[in-house]
Order: C-alpha cells, then structure tokens, then sequence
C-alpha cells in the first residue's frame, strides 16, 4: 500500500555564516545564487523515514537501505511531499515541492537475511579491508 508524508521544510540550524556548512545560511547561500538557504540533506533524507516505514515496516530498520539522487535543492518553506510505494522486493520513495519538481528520488529495500552487505560485495564474500599506503 503506497504512503504519503507532507512537510514543510524548515532549517535545522542557526541562519550565520558562521555555521559549519555555510551554504545552509541566507547570506552565503545568496552568493552562490541561490533564492534562500538549503535544507540540509541529511535532514530532507531523514523526513524518508516515515513513508519507507509505512511500506517496508520495521524490518527496515534492522536491515533496510535506501539508495537516493538527490535532483535539485529544498528551501526553507518548500512544501514536500514524501512518497513511498511498493515495488518488487523494495520500494520506490519520491520527494517532491509544492511545483511538482523532483527533488529528491530513490528505491529503499529490506534484504531479508542477515549480513546483506556481505551479498554486495565481489562474489558475494567477506568485504576486503582498507588497503594500506606505505611511504618509504
């Protein structure tokens, strides 16, 4: 059964230059050309969750993904509609603004079995460690 999710976006943090990222500011924003601050990513991905939960279920959190593109910026009084449906053995999630526009797209999924990340690496094996560089 699809879910649906309406929000109106918001900032998360103080509106300075002085932020850690400051892209997410009205004054460091305007100097890329942008109308406003961006919403944060992380946030605009985390409202997700709602609608992927109403169609994956709990299953999700324990071995649930989530691959997402984000297309365009969200801005602070941007009205999104979060939706997710189901599709195959996973789902299709869509955020969009108040114009329709896509902002952000994506398919989460449940791998029902365990250690799901072992299935995803070179012949379904163990994850290789990092590499180390020496310098001589």
């Amino acid at each position: 059964m699809p879910a649906e999710y309406q929000i109106t976006a918001f900032l998360d943090n103080e509106d300075s230059p002085d932020i850690m990222n400051p892209i997410h500011s009205t004054a460091v924003a305007a100097t890329y050309g942008y109308k406003a601050p961006l919403v944060g990513g992380v946030t605009v991905y985390g409202w997700g969750a709602r609608p992927i939960m109403a169609v994956l279920g709990d299953a999700w959190l324990e071995d649930g993904w989530v691959d997402v593109s984000f297309r365009r910026p969200v801005f602070p009084g941007d009205v999104l509609t979060i939706s997710a449906t189901e599709e195959g053995d996973g789902a299709r999630l869509a955020w969009t603004n108040q114009a329709g526009a896509a902002c952000i797209e994506g398919r989460p999924g449940v791998e029902r079995r365990r250690g799901w990340a072992k299935s995803r690496c070179r012949g379904g094996g163990v994850p290789s460690p990092p590499r180390r560089r020496c310098r001589t």
